[in-house]
Formats: structure tokens, sequence, C-alpha cells
């Protein structure tokens, strides 16, 4: 049987797997780099969308801790409408002033 790989080789066949690609094909497979990041399946136009509305998108909190810049947005008011304290508006902070953008540079 051919290897459904490479077309070229010979396949190994296996009892619980079935067909497998040759040994060189399993080999070169082996040396290829993995990607560290998970793949985007999103259209360039939901991208550009994701970051002119980042400030809607991000959570009203991180950890617990209520996010300074949502609080000067839509004021103590909705705060507390959300159920956060007097003493959590009092100590609220940016929580994400350390994520710049929706999607890092380096993607």
């Amino acid at each position: 049987m051919i290897c459904p790989s490479c077309h070229l080789g010979t396949a190994q066949i296996d009892k619980r797997l079935g067909v497998l690609p040759c040994r060189l094909c399993i080999k070169r497979h082996r040396n290829l780099r993995r990607s560290s990041l998970p793949p985007e399946f999103t259209s360039d136009s939901i991208k550009q969308q994701r970051k002119m509305y980042r400030k809607d998108i991000l959570p009203i909190h991180n950890r617990g801790q209520l996010d300074k810049g949502w609080l000067d947005r839509y004021g103590a008011k909705k705060a507390k409408q959300r159920g956060f304290t007097d003493e959590e508006i009092k100590n609220a902070r940016y929580v994400w002033d350390g994520v710049d953008e929706y999607y890092p540079s380096h993607v």
C-alpha cells in the first residue's frame, strides 16, 4: 500500500490505527515546528472591529478588581447597578493598562 502522505513510500499498517504514513514521512513530520499561537479563523473586518471597540470588549473587572477605565466611561452609578460596593468603587484601578492592543503586534 502507498503512503497516504507522500504517495511514494510504503505505508505502515497498524491494527488499531489503520493505514499510517511511511517511516520517512513520520520522521519528517516530527521535525516540523508547531506554532505557539492558536489559529485565528476570523476575517480582517472582524479583527479591525475588535481593535476599534476594544474598550467595549474588555471585561469590567480583572480577578475581582474593578477597572477604573470602565468606571471613568460609565460612572459609579452603573457600577453600583452591577453590584460593586462603594469600597470597590473607591479602590478601582486601571487593570487593563498592560494590554496595549486586542491583537499583539507579533501576530
